[in-house]
């Protein structure tokens, strides 16, 4: 009885996944797009720049030059924040 359950159960998660498989296809391929345009916004923003730029890091409460090719400059213009672990890291070297 136990183990037909469990086999129930598991079919009817498989069958939604394949029911939702189209769904999480197009899901996938719209972040894949959207983060690709992204990328060559950044990619053509960077080639553009005649010195690193100096963004305003709220998370660490000052500004900092970051070289143009920096994956953190990226990260900080597509979303506005830093990584959530940065900050504790940076503060524990430093201080």
């Amino acid at each position: 009885m136990w183990l037909s359950n469990r086999f129930t159960s598991f079919c009817q998660h498989r069958t939604a996944r394949a029911a939702l498989a189209p769904l999480r296809a197009l899901r996938r391929h719209w972040f894949r797009y959207t983060d690709a345009k992204a990328k060559k916004i950044f990619e053509n923003f960077a080639s553009l720049l005649v010195e690193d730029p100096v963004p305003k890091v709220n998370e660490l409460n000052g500004a900092f030059a970051l070289s143009s090719r920096s994956d953190l400059l990226r990260r900080i213009l597509t979303t506005g924040y830093c990584e959530s672990s940065l900050p504790e890291n940076v503060e524990k070297h430093v201080s």
